[in-house]
């Protein structure tokens, strides 16, 4: 078998999005997973479509701050017809609502912080609204009596039935997936990337992307500036009743998102705990304390399951050429916009890889503009 255009390590939604973005340039795209494709933060998110709700005033000299939201801004906006897409070329019903996120205060410091935030946001004509009880009421009923600001253009995508359509997706598109072969290292000869090697031996590529979340700093070649990327443990209750809210209820760090059949998702934790992946008593109870506080009707919910996932944390993502191997591409640093920035992420390495160049929106996070060289 001939080797592909291009070899995609990490087969999360960022690395599906990308595949696809490049076999509809006619290249030929390989992904290769070290588990099943989509089992890791992927589908253990939320799937939160989130340009704004969590976005506080900043500096207007903030190149990245103000990048950072624009692309959020963007994505937000393909998502929608990605999912669409992925649900009927995959042949998957795929539920993705733009319907809106409701953000809670937690107390009056809280809620002075939303009208700061709802003031520089309108200011920039995004919509935004502060809310009183009463119309919290009527955005999310049972919700305890509270103040908080709705974000109506933010919304949510089920990411675990967006992945499913996604393999299907990829597969009518041509796209080879290799799962359960972990990658081992990466191929470079005269700083130029190869191939991958991997547990069931090496794989030679035009051209390689490294979309391998947590897991992507240790597999950069020697000489390559690691972005320093780290595992960011996220625990997760799904729980079903009545009455659950339609749309997204953020409260402090927990939030709740809805999905089909009365269910809705609970979540979730921030931990630095390494590669440790479990559910932990003292996580379970975080959430559902959280819980208890801003919706009191839940106490009558039924718990359905527990998980765990690893978000690759990075302070603001690093995509784009590598800085000191030719043919290699970074894709790292999602944290929690992995879901919502992947269809633009593909868009850019798409870019980069078929035309030469990434879109000037990208510029912030390269590694050129992010990474010191190595040594430095």
């Amino acid at each position: 078998m001939s080797a592909p255009d291009v070899l995609i390590v990490g087969g999360g939604l960022l690395g599906l999005a990308t595949a696809l973005s490049l076999r509809e340039r006619g290249l030929a795209v390989t992904v290769v997973d070290r588990g099943s494709v989509g089992a890791e933060s992927s589908t253990a998110g939320a799937g939160l479509l989130m340009a704004q709700a969590e976005t506080m005033p900043f500096d207007e000299t903030d190149l990245v701050a103000s990048a950072y939201l624009a692309a959020s801004l963007r994505s937000r906006g393909m998502s929608v017809r990605f999912a669409q897409r992925a649900a009927a070329e995959g042949h998957r019903s795929v539920t993705v609502r733009t319907g809106g996120i409701l953000r809670l205060a937690v107390d009056d410091t809280g809620f002075l912080e939303m009208e700061r935030q709802v003031a520089w946001q309108t200011g920039r004509e995004l919509a935004a609204e502060l809310v009183d009880p009463a119309r919290v009421q009527k955005l999310a009923p049972g919700v305890s009596s509270r103040r908080g600001a709705f974000f109506p253009d933010d919304g949510y995508v089920d990411n675990q039935a967006l992945v499913v359509a996604l393999v299907e997706q990829c597969r009518g598109a041509g796209v080879v997936l290799r799962e359960d072969e972990a990658v081992v290292r990466l191929l470079v000869e005269d700083e130029r990337v190869v191939g991958v090697e991997t547990q069931s031996g090496r794989r030679a590529a035009g051209q390689v992307v490294l979309a391998a979340g947590a897991w992507h700093d240790a597999l950069l070649p020697e000489g390559e500036p690691a972005p320093g990327v780290r595992p960011s443990r996220g625990q997760m209750v799904v729980l079903a009743g009545k009455d659950v809210p339609e749309r997204p209820v953020l409260y402090g760090d927990v939030y709740l998102v809805p999905r089909s059949g009365g269910r809705v998702l609970l979540g979730a934790t921030v931990e630095d705990a390494g590669f440790e992946k479990r559910v932990t008593p003292e996580g379970m109870r975080f959430l559902l304390d959280g819980l208890a506080e801003f919706f009191p009707s839940a106490s009558g919910w039924e718990f359905v399951t527990a998980w765990s996932g690893l978000r690759p944390r990075l302070d603001s993502p690093v995509i784009g050429p590598a800085r000191s191997v030719a043919g290699l591409w970074h894709a790292a640093g999602l944290f929690r916009n992995g879901i919502l920035w992947a269809p633009l992420v593909g868009e850019w390495l798409t870019a980069g890889i078929v035309d030469g160049s990434m879109p000037p929106e990208a510029s912030a996070f390269t590694p050129a503009a992010r990474l010191a060289p190595a040594g430095r």
